[in-house]
């Protein structure tokens, strides 16, 4: 089963190397941050890579959080179940910057990292993300929120802070 998500994440990590974790997120889910625009159907594909496309669901989870499910196409049309990958995520605004921290929701509890990318919706159709690099903490990583947010406040302006390709997701369907 391990092995199947796998091929679930594999063009995500293709693209973003190695994504900053952190056992803190940047900061609590608040209603306030919610973005309805995201709620729906979308679809990702890695440059001229159909056969690697996903579809992902975002849902409202909670008043503050969603539910992101992503299933590869190829698996979804065979005949076959197709495997899913289930991501807690909610938002985090630090100045005009949005961020998603999202999770893994497959993994143990006690193992849950959260991971970060800055987002932006262009025409309501199509979201940019850009995933915050894993080098930014060389050694010492923050352990409260209140540290990783203002690491990110310094950090946002380095072009290393982010990776320099943006995975895109197309919209199919509002919800």
């Amino acid at each position: 089963m391990k092995s199947i998500r796998c091929t679930i994440l594999l063009p995500f990590l293709f693209i973003c190397g190695c994504p900053l974790s952190s056992k803190v997120p940047l900061s609590e889910p608040t209603p306030d941050e919610f973005d309805k625009g995201l709620l729906g159907i979308w679809k990702f594909v890695q440059k001229e890579k159909d056969d690697e496309a996903m579809i992902v669901t975002i849902s409202k989870f909670n008043e503050s959080e969603y539910l992101i499910v992503a299933r590869n196409i190829k698996e979804a049309d065979d005949d076959k179940k197709a495997e899913e990958l289930f991501i807690r995520m909610f938002l985090t605004r630090i100045g005009e910057a949005r961020f998603w921290n999202f999770q893994n929701l497959d993994e143990d509890l006690s193992k849950r990292d959260y991971t970060f990318g800055l987002y932006s919706i262009k025409d309501g159709d199509t979201i940019s993300l850009r995933v915050v690099r894993g080098h930014l903490f060389k050694n010492d990583k923050p352990t409260t929120s209140a540290a990783l947010n203002a690491a990110f406040k310094g950090a946002i302006g380095d072009k290393d802070f982010l990776q320099e390709e943006s995975l895109i997701f197309r919209r199919l369907e509002e919800q």
